[in-house]
């Protein structure tokens, strides 16, 4: 029984450095604000929900470069740049003008848009994790140089 408590726990801390343990409650606060709070204002009023996210997803972005809380540099950009696509992406509205057409038009304007983030944070990711992988077997290497 401890065995499997120990392995739950620390797969949820583990990339955290430790003293932001804590920091997993912290992200599925975020996740719980960024869909539940939106999703409850979008019955009141579409501006006031999109307003919202806009803040909340600028707020987190901004706590979570505040608090650097990954034990790896990559792991914390590829959560800063995936923090950034999705405000980008809600963003979008305005800079591409989707407010200025019909249902169709925002609709394929909306794809368009989340396909070219989802890939650009594919490609952000595989960088990383090559860089990380990379840099991971030159560290290896290096400290297998200095035993011997």
């Amino acid at each position: 029984k401890d065995q499997w408590y120990t392995t739950l726990v620390s797969d949820l801390v583990y990339p955290y450095r430790s003293n932001r343990f804590w920091f997993e409650v912290y992200e599925l606060v975020r996740k719980l604000i960024q869909t539940a709070g939106v999703s409850l204002l979008l019955g009141y009023a579409e501006g006031v929900a999109i307003s919202f996210a806009q803040s909340v997803t600028w707020l987190f972005l901004a706590l979570l470069a505040y608090f650097q809380p990954y034990q790896k540099s990559t792991d914390l950009v590829f959560a800063l740049i995936s923090i950034l696509l999705l405000g980008f992406l809600l963003e979008s509205d305005d800079w591409f003008n989707i407010n200025d057409c019909d249902s169709e038009c925002k609709s394929a304007k909306h794809g368009i848009t989340s396909d070219v983030l989802i890939i650009l944070e594919v490609a952000v990711m595989l960088s990383l994790m090559l860089l990380d992988k990379l840099w991971l077997k030159e560290s290896i290497t290096f400290l297998n140089s200095q035993e011997h």
